[in-house]
């Protein structure tokens, strides 16, 4: 995403004629914008899974990005400005590292606009891109929004919610958008280890976006005790200074870091879900996904996907019923634990409680899928250590 951040200048106090031209120098190219990538780092494994793009406009502004986007909006060009913004991060794309996201703040104004159309008719499709829906303004019209968020799906890109628990967003912005990444607020993050009241929101977050098939994002991790309660929680996946500054380039995380996350997470939750892949079939319809689970007996599940492999329907062979195709379905990430799929998958109603759970990986593919009584003999038979800190980051 376009990162927004904080600033403590006021925007009355910026006199608007000299803004104005400094504006029209950005929007001409005549002055220089820069884009850095802050790594968004998966807390079970230890590994970059995305990236969020961060706007730095010439020094001689004398603004942070934020005050620059709202000040744009009082001239009623904060929409040329996000379309500037918004080519400049499809444009570095290219430089995406496989299995990885790129994010990027758009505000609600802009999808609904003309302007957002017109680049997509450029763009062949999103694949790769999350589209942070900011929260720089309410959303009137949540119908128009949604239109918009399946277009974005459509042509393989993903949408999160920005900000989650600051501004106008609430459980309902949450729920009415049905994101599939929701970006945790830093208010929720700063000394979540000390305040219970902290702890439990962002649980409660956690378990929403369980059942809404999204991953939470905690954004502004910079301290250990942060990043221990943030594992312990269950949250999937984090950025921040602690974790990796902003960079020019898409960078790989550091070795040791990387190992000391990966270590924290395997004391405090254990296994994840790869070792107990059952494999599935794969195809692009229901019809060729039935031949194909007739044909290989040893699958008890074909999963249909797009063109992005990414899971729509299953039809899974049950042993009293038969085979059933299934357009609503339980989705995990491969680092996911266990224990917390299989009390998230015993959470659901009766009739679909020993449903198989779709696996996917951090881009969306179709991965595999895991069955239900296979994860109950494992917890059964679990007797898991969690004692021990690794000290590199300490």
């Amino acid at each position: 995403m376009v990162s927004l951040g904080s600033s403590n200048i006021e925007l009355a106090s910026i006199d608007a004629l000299p803004f104005t031209k400094q504006l029209d120098r950005i929007l001409s190219g005549e002055l220089t914008t820069e884009l850095l990538f802050q790594p968004i780092v998966d807390l079970r494994r230890g590994v970059v899974t995305g990236y969020e793009a961060l706007a730095r406009f010439p020094v001689g502004m004398d603004m942070s990005p934020d005050v620059c986007l709202r000040r744009a909006g009082l001239l009623g060009r904060r929409q040329e400005l996000e379309h500037l913004l918004c080519g400049m991060v499809l444009t570095r794309r290219c430089l995406l590292p496989r299995n990885r996201f790129l994010t990027m703040n758009l505000g609600p104004d802009y999808l609904l606009s003309d302007m957002w159309q017109q680049l997509l008719v450029t763009e062949r499709d999103l694949a790769g891109v999350v589209i942070e829906i900011t929260e720089e303004s309410s959303i009137s019209n949540y119908e128009e929004i949604r239109t918009r968020s399946e277009q974005i799906r459509a042509m393989g890109g993903l949408v999160a919610v920005d900000d989650a628990g600051a501004g106008y967003a609430s459980l309902q912005h949450i729920l009415e958008l049905r994101p599939d990444f929701i970006k945790l607020n830093r208010h929720f993050v700063k000394d979540c280890h000390l305040d219970r009241a902290k702890s439990t929101m962002i649980e409660m977050m956690s378990a929403a976006a369980d059942r809404l098939d999204a991953w939470v994002i905690a954004e502004g991790v910079e301290t250990i005790p942060e990043l221990d309660e943030l594992i312990r929680i269950g949250v999937p996946l984090a950025q921040g200074y602690l974790l990796a500054h902003p960079e020019v380039a898409m960078e790989e995380l550091d070795q040791a870091v990387a190992g000391d996350i990966s270590q924290r997470s395997r004391m405090n939750l254990g296994r994840t879900l790869q070792p107990h892949l059952s494999a599935c079939a794969l195809s692009s319809t229901v019809r060729a996904a039935g031949e194909l689970l007739n044909a290989q007996k040893s699958c008890t599940a074909a999963v249909v996907t797009d063109r992005w492999r990414h899971p729509t329907q299953v039809l899974h062979r049950h042993p009293l019923v038969g085979v059933r195709v299934m357009s609503s379905f339980t989705k995990a990430q491969v680092s996911s634990s266990p224990r917390q799929v299989l009390h998230r998958a015993l959470s659901r109603e009766a009739a679909t409680r020993f449903d198989p759970v779709v696996v996917i990986n951090n881009e969306g593919e179709c991965v595999g899928i895991v069955e239900i009584d296979r994860l109950m003999l494992l917890e059964l038979s679990f007797d898991g250590d969690r004692q021990g800190r690794s000290t590199v980051l300490g």
